[in-house]
C-alpha cells in the first residue's frame, strides 16, 4: 500500500483520470473521495475501461466508481472479497 494513500476526486472525469493519473500509477484501483475528503467509492481500472471512449470526458468518477457502503468494510478475521463484482 502506498503511503500516503493515493486517492481520486469524485468530480474528476474518467478521461482525465485515465490519462493523467492511472497510467502513471501502478494501481488497478484507487479510493474516490468527495470535496469533504469522505470516501465515496473505489475507481477500478476494469470499471473505467468499460466506459465508452466517446463519453469519458463528461462521465465523472462519482458516476462509475464502485459505491462504498458500511457493509463492504472488512472486519477483523473476515475473508477478503472484491469491492465490485465484475
Amino acid at each position: 500500500m502506498s503511503s500516503p494513500v493515493e486517492t481520486a476526486n469524485a468530480d474528476q472525469s474518467v478521461e482525465q483520470f485515465l490519462h493523467d493519473v492511472l497510467v502513471h500509477r501502478r494501481h488497478s484501483a484507487l479510493p474516490v473521495l468527495n470535496d469533504h475528503e469522505q470516501l465515496r467509492g473505489q475507481a477500478t481500472l476494469h470499471r473505467l475501461r468499460a466506459v465508452p471512449s466517446e463519453v469519458r470526458r463528461e462521465t465523472t468518477l462519482r458516476q462509475v466508481a464502485c459505491p462504498w457502503t458500511r457493509s463492504r468494510q472488512p472486519s477483523p478475521g473476515s475473508p477478503s472479497r472484491p469491492c465490485c463484482p465484475a
